[in-house]
C-alpha cells in the first residue's frame, strides 16, 4: 500500500498473514517487526514522510517474558555460575543495580562508597547524561569491598573486554535453561528492573531503574499488569510507597 496509508492494523495484519501463509516462526515475525520499526522511524525522523510511527504499540510475541529476566529467587543460582569468573564483581553489580554494560565499564573506584552504601553514576558515564546516586544492596558489599580496597580512586573497577563478558553471561544463562537469543548482560538489567518494580512499586521502581516513562518501563518490566495511565499510576503509588515499603 502507499506509504501514507500505512497503519498499525495493516502492519499487524500483514505480520499475522505471514505467520499463517508462510509458516514463519514468532521469532522471525519479531525480526520483521524490528526491521519495519526501524524503517518507519527513519521515515518519521529523517525524511518526515510519515507524521508518526505506525508500528508504535505493536508488541513482540516471539519470546516468553519468563525467559527475558531472572526472577529474584534464581539470582543465587545465576551468581553461582559467575562466582569463579574474574567478571564476577561486575556481573553481580549489573544484576543488583540495573546498570548498563557501558556504564559499568567506565566506572572508577571513587564512584563506590561502601560506608554509605551508595553508587554514584557520573554524568559523563550515565546513558541519560544525568548524575545520580543509587543505593548499594547489602549483598553487594562483600563482593565489591575486596576489589575496591586494592584500587586507586581513579582506577577502573571492571576492566573487562565487553564482548567476552557478554558471552560469559550468555553462557551461564543458557546453562540455566534460557534461550540463547537475546540472553546476555541486558537480561540482568531486565531482572533488576522487574525486581525493583515488584518490591517498591512504580514510583520508586522508576527512580531505581532510571526510566523516563511507563512506556519505557513496559519494555523492561515483566509484571502481570503495568499501569496504563499516569492517573492509575498515581493511585497505585500511595504515600506509603515513597517511604520504601514493599507493595502489598
Amino acid at each position: 500500500c502507499p506509504l501514507h496509508e500505512l497503519s498499525r492494523d495493516r502492519i499487524e495484519d500483514a505480520l499475522n498473514r505471514l505467520m499463517v501463509d508462510r509458516k514463519i516462526s514468532q521469532v522471525t515475525r519479531d525480526h520483521y517487526l524490528k526491521f519495519l520499526r526501524a524503517c518507519c522511524r527513519w521515515c518519521v525522523v529523517v525524511k518526515a514522510w510519515l507524521p508518526r510511527d505506525p508500528t508504535q504499540g505493536i508488541a513482540r510475541i516471539g519470546t516468553s517474558p519468563s525467559r527475558d529476566f531472572l526472577p529474584y529467587d534464581r539470582w543465587g543460582e545465576f551468581l553461582e555460575y559467575a562466582r569463579r569468573s574474574r567478571t564476577y564483581p561486575g556481573t553481580a553489580t549489573a544484576l543488583m543495580t540495573g546498570l548498563r554494560r557501558g556504564e559499568l565499564l567506565k566506572m572508577i573506584a571513587q564512584d563506590f562508597s561502601i560506608d554509605r552504601r551508595e553508587i554514584r553514576v557520573r554524568r559523563e558515564v550515565s546513558k541519560n547524561k544525568e548524575e545520580v546516586l543509587l543505593p548499594m544492596m547489602d549483598l553487594l558489599v562483600p563482593i565489591l569491598k575486596p576489589v575496591l580496597d586494592v584500587l586507586d580512586p581513579t582506577a577502573r573497577v571492571f576492566p573487562y573486554y565487553a564482548e567476552s563478558w557478554r558471552l560469559s553471561v550468555k553462557r551461564w544463562l543458557v546453562k540455566m535453561g534460557y534461550t540463547p537469543v537475546g540472553a546476555g548482560l541486558h537480561t540482568l538489567r531486565h531482572s533488576f528492573c522487574t525486581w525493583a518494580y515488584e518490591r517498591f512499586g512504580e514510583y520508586k521502581g522508576m527512580l531505581l531503574a532510571r526510566h523516563k516513562s511507563m512506556e519505557m518501563a513496559r519494555r523492561y518490566v515483566h509484571l502481570r499488569k503495568m499501569p496504563v495511565s499516569p492517573e492509575e499510576m498515581s493511585l497505585r503509588n500511595g504515600s506509603g510507597m515513597l517511604s520504601g515499603g514493599a507493595r502489598s
